[in-house]
């Protein structure tokens, strides 16, 4: 069909016309012997066959629905005769034809009633979530500028990515913290000061970028199912005005209508491109782990199909069809989504058994602290520019972990759940897609971030205790690192790889009071 002038928004209005226009069609292919013609409001049979000798001038009118598709079936008779009784046909010609209007508005509702309803890809719930993900968390994390496509642009039959609108956000501040970093660990020598910069400076920036992309192949699931449900919507549309017009050319031949099938490569194409375009199938990061899954378009077309009838009953038939082969290539879009984020779930917890502090992908393990030649240096400006800062520059190790908490944070707030349900008959998972496996990676990531913001702390406060142990080298110096050591031992509270969410308040610094993170 290609243009459709309806829209999904009056799909109720679609399904009452459709009413009318299958039962248009049962009137007018009702029988070899008996054909009804659309008369206003009613249908009209001049000549009834068959009929008794004594009411040779018999004409039927028989009641039509009104426009919302309700009501209709009442007979009545244009000659003497005061009922059909004299009619010996009586399985064409009936006293009442309700109980057949009310059998096929019943199959429609069968057929189309689960896509009445189906989740708004153009409201602001949509829109939100994937610009929150984007902005609040991706790009707080990122280097580089986050791809994605533009969550208010329209789908069409084509897949040509140079037609669809492409959005850049601007990365956060990450670089600029870890520059700053960098320029003054040089003034930090000796085996802690090395260990620190082992962690700090080698691994850690790494792992930032590693969740920043496993927190945007994630993210971008949300434009997956928000694309696959624009084509949907439209497919439905397309499906419903298709059988309108073949309906309308009941009785005859060859009638039909045609669908391009493409909801699969839409939400493919959401995907992969901001790591690729068609051909990209995995997303390179750092570490042990290796490569993160993407759902790659190269391997899927659209398909066209044709659905062609002859009669009432075969585009009946035909429009059921027509709905399945829509939740088919639905269900193929949402299962590529689900095993996207299962893959990439597995790939996280995989991260759990590794424990080179060089090679984690996504938890920032301690460097050891060797023995070096050379004495311990260590200098106030420089500590203090890696840690709090002096009001109006530096604090980069307590930004970093700043924008760890506010990424996390605005992840747990995201949920694809309340933007996809709808009803179970409907895509995979009865009614909620992917978005439990959406929901157990979000947790891990959360988990993550949270427990590299703790340890991005107990490093900013490692780093000052060991610059008061550096001047001072008394007692009271040496029991502060003694309870630093002892935070450390503890750990943050979170352990990612329980698949147990939500975790449970726990104190990110246990010795310290610092407030709890929910």
């Amino acid at each position: 069909m290609g243009n459709t002038m309806g829209e999904y928004r009056d799909i109720k209005k679609l399904v009452c016309n459709l009413k009318v226009a299958a039962i248009d069609a049962m009137m007018k292919d009702y029988g070899t012997e008996y054909h009804f013609e659309v008369e206003d409001d009613n249908y009209y049979c001049k000549e009834v066959k068959n009929r008794s000798l004594l009411a040779p001038d018999v004409s039927v009118r028989v009641e039509r629905p009104n426009s919302k598709g309700e009501g209709g079936g009442k007979v009545t008779c244009g000659s003497s005769l005061t009922s059909l009784s004299d009619i010996q046909d009586e399985n064409e010609v009936l006293d009442d034809y309700s109980e057949r209007f009310a059998e096929c508005r019943s199959a429609i509702d069968a057929i189309v009633s689960p896509w009445i309803g189906l989740p708004n890809p153009y409201g602001d719930g949509f829109e939100n979530a994937i610009n929150n993900y984007r902005k609040g968390v991706v790009a707080k994390l990122s280097t580089v500028p986050v791809k994605g496509f533009d969550a208010k642009g329209l789908t069409g039959d084509g897949t040509d990515q140079g037609a669809v609108n492409i959005l850049a956000v601007k990365p956060g501040s990450m670089q600029r913290y870890f520059d700053g970093m960098m320029s003054n660990a040089a003034s930090l020598q000796g085996a802690t000061m090395n260990a620190f910069r082992e962690s700090f400076l080698g691994t850690m920036p790494s792992i930032v970028r590693n969740l920043s992309v496993l927190a945007h192949i994630h993210g971008e699931t949300l434009a997956a199912e928000q694309l696959i449900f624009k084509q949907a919507r439209k497919k439905v549309v397309e499906a419903i005005e298709g059988a309108m017009k073949a309906f309308a050319e009941i009785p005859g031949g060859g009638s039909g209508f045609d669908m391009l099938i493409n909801i699969l490569v839409w939400g493919c194409m959401a995907l992969s491109l901001p790591f690729g375009g068609a051909g990209a199938s995995t997303a390179s990061i750092i570490g042990g782990v290796g490569n993160l899954a993407l759902t790659a378009v190269k391997d899927v077309k659209a398909e066209m199909k044709h659905y062609e009838a002859d009669s009432y009953e075969g585009i009946m038939n035909e429009l059921e069809k027509s709905f399945k082969d829509i939740n088919s290539n639905l269900k193929k879009g949402e299962q590529r989504i689900e095993d996207n984020l299962a893959a990439n779930l597995k790939a996280v917890l995989g991260d759990r058994n590794n424990n080179d502090f060089k090679t984690t992908s996504f938890h920032l393990l301690p460097a050891p602290i060797r023995d070096t030649a050379g004495q311990t240096k260590m200098d106030r400006n420089a500590v203090d520019q890696l840690t709090i800062g002096d009001g109006s520059t530096g604090g980069y190790m307590s930004d970093i972990a700043a924008d760890l908490e506010s990424a996390a944070k605005t992840l747990r707030g995201i949920s694809m759940q309340d933007l996809i349900r709808r009803d179970e008959e409907v895509g995979i998972r009865y009614g909620i897609g992917p978005s439990s496996t959406f929901a157990d990676l979000r947790e891990v990531i959360y988990e993550l971030l949270i427990d590299l913001k703790w340890r991005v702390d107990e490093g900013n406060v490692n780093l000052r205790a060991a610059m008061h142990d550096f001047e001072e080298q008394d007692a009271q110096s040496q029991q502060l690192m003694d309870r630093i050591t002892n935070n450390i031992e503890q750990g943050s509270g979170m352990d990612p790889w329980d698949r147990k969410h939500p975790q449970k308040l726990e104190t990110l610094r246990p010795n310290t009071g610092q407030e709890a993170v929910g």
